[in-house]
């Protein structure tokens, strides 16, 4: 009969089998977090994108300033401004985006002429905007689009 082990450690096997289970496990998750980490660097800029249509929606619903407010559109950058449209406007702010993300689709549609724009304005006292479409953003391997429709409803897919 074998003697049992009485320091309590483990063999040498043990432990190199514990080792190759971790470096197993590693070998299929690195890439999954990073892919994650990834989409994350288009996700975040699609959502604060999303949130500022909103948040800009709201300020001319409640008559902010007394103005409409709108966004325009560039490759890397959006301006936040107030007034019936950029040309026109008394204030506008830049934001640019971040971590090699672009607009790479800006196709907006204007409701009144049904010509494209890259402006987003909504009217003083209004939550409808003046023009929808979509608006695409891009890493170079992940895409997230920002739907506005002719109501105002805004999201991101």
């Amino acid at each position: 009969m074998k003697a049992f082990n009485r320091h309590g450690a483990f063999t040498y096997v043990e432990v190199v089998v514990v080792l190759g289970m971790f470096a197993i496990a590693a070998y299929f998750m690195v890439p999954l977090s990073l892919s994650g980490l990834s989409s994350t660097r288009v996700s975040q800029p699609a959502s604060d994108v999303t949130s500022l249509i909103f948040s800009t929606q709201q300020d001319s619903f409640t008559q902010k300033d007394g103005s409409a407010h709108g966004i325009r559109f560039n490759s890397s950058d959006y301006d936040v401004f107030i007034g019936a449209s950029y040309a026109t406007a008394t204030y506008w702010d830049t934001f640019e985006l971040k971590n090699t993300v672009t607009f790479t689709d800006i196709d907006l549609t204007d409701i009144a002429t049904l010509t494209p724009t890259n402006e987003l304005v909504f009217d003083r006292g209004s939550m409808k905007p003046n023009a929808y479409g979509t608006i695409s953003l891009s890493d170079g391997s992940h895409t997230y689009t920002v739907v506005i429709n002719q109501e105002g409803l805004v999201y991101y897919e």
